[in-house]
Parts: structure tokens; C-alpha cells; sequence
């Protein structure tokens, strides 16, 4: 077991990331040790509006550039000098990807971020990673334990019809023994809690972070409460 810094927000630094997640990953990293891990990350791409001129954004693309193992997987595609592979992931599909990629059984680090099913992808898996980093829906609130409806055929619209709320994520992880550590109003990170050896010192009363919601969803679809 490690001892995880308490206060991760200390550690924020963007370099390849959507926001703060570099310096989060990297000070989890040393907090437990591994220097050059195995990781997997979907989806992935350029940053919101620009182009592959660009380079991707992603939480382990600092990490791949340092030398770790990793594949990235997007149901989009990609020039090839990006090494990203192209699959369309769903809750039906993730542990055959997981397989069919070579992903070894004792991942170190995994992200979760397609706009809308990380609820159930998650509750699908049935590996294990070290830490999962998973998109949330910030816009809902602390109270909220909602997500979205299951659906393979999801795709972001750009309403705030999308994703779950961090409470339902947290619920979800504590059944499956992950301890919440950080967020940031768009991502969580959790850890497995028989690696964490204070797991006091984080609540989520202390860590929930929201964000701005994103335009109304006119088509009112209906929530599942977790």
C-alpha cells in the first residue's frame, strides 16, 4: 500500500492534458511507485476546435512521451503517426478490446472519456487498473446520483445530456473498491483501495469540484438514477 497525496490540486499542471491532469497523473505515479507503467486511454484526439497540427490531447500522452507501454483507441481516426487505433468502444465491446489490444491484466493506469457511456463502460470492465481517470458530468451537481441512459449508439450532442454525475461514479467505484482522490470539474481520478493506505483522508464532500453546464437538452431524455 502507498500513501497518496492528500491534496492533489497542489500538483495541477497542463501539458498534453485537457486541463490539470498531467501534474495529478504524475505525482499519483511516484506516489506509487511505477516509473514506466503499462496505460490505456479512449477516446482521444486533437483539443476541442484544432486539428491534428496540433497533436493530441490526453491524459497519457505526457506518459507515452516519458516511455510507457500504452495503447490509445478512438472511434475516430487518425493519421498513423499517432499510433492511435481505431474502435468504437461500448459496454458491450470493453473487455474484448481489452483482450484483442494485449492489455496486461495488472494495468496501471486507465481513462475513460467518450461523452457519455463512462457510467457503464466502467461497470462493464472487468479488469482492474491501478487508476482509472474517468470523465464526469460536473454540470449536475454534488447531490445528483444520475447518468445517462445506456445506449452503444450514444453520441454527444453538445447538450448537458451526457456522462454521469460524480456521485453516481463514486458509488459505483466504492462497490467496485476504488477510492476517490481527485477531481476537477471534468475528471475524476480513483485508485484501488488495496493500494491507498490512508483512504481517510479523502471524501467526497471535500474533493466534488462542478463545472458550468452545457446547453440545455431539448429532447428532455430521461435519467437513470444510480
Amino acid at each position: 500500500m502507498a500513501f497518496i497525496e492528500p491534496n492533489l490540486k497542489l500538483y495541477e499542471k497542463k501539458v498534453h492534458s485537457q486541463f490539470s491532469e498531467d501534474g495529478v497523473i504524475e505525482k499519483i505515479s511516484e506516489n506509487l511507485g511505477i516509473d514506466k507503467g503499462a496505460f490505456f486511454e479512449f477516446g482521444i484526439g486533437p483539443a476541442w476546435q484544432k486539428t491534428h497540427d496540433d497533436g493530441l490531447e490526453g491524459n497519457f500522452v505526457l506518459l507515452r512521451e516519458r516511455g510507457w507501454n500504452g495503447v490509445f483507441l478512438d472511434g475516430g481516426t487518425h493519421p498513423p503517426e499517432f499510433e492511435v487505433r481505431h474502435e468504437f468502444i461500448t459496454a458491450l465491446n470493453i473487455n474484448l478490446l481489452y483482450k484483442k489490444h494485449n492489455l496486461p491484466e495488472h494495468l496501471d493506469f486507465m481513462s475513460i472519456d467518450v461523452d457519455g457511456q463512462e457510467f457503464w463502460i466502467w461497470m462493464a470492465l472487468q479488469y482492474r487498473p491501478k487508476v482509472l481517470i474517468t470523465e464526469y458530468n460536473g454540470g449536475l451537481g454534488k447531490e445528483a446520483s444520475l447518468t445517462i441512459q445506456f445506449d452503444v449508439n450514444h453520441i454527444w450532442d453538445g447538450t448537458c445530456y451526457h456522462g454521469a454525475s460524480l456521485l453516481a461514479l463514486d458509488k459505483l467505484a466504492r462497490a467496485k473498491s476504488n477510492t476517490l482522490v481527485y477531481a476537477n470539474g471534468v475528471n475524476a481520478f480513483f485508485i484501488r483501495d488495496d493500494l491507498v493506505s490512508n483512504k481517510s483522508d479523502f471524501s467526497f464532500d471535500r474533493l466534488f469540484v462542478d463545472c458550468a453546464p452545457h446547453a440545455e437538452d431539448k429532447l428532455e431524455r430521461a435519467w437513470v438514477a444510480i
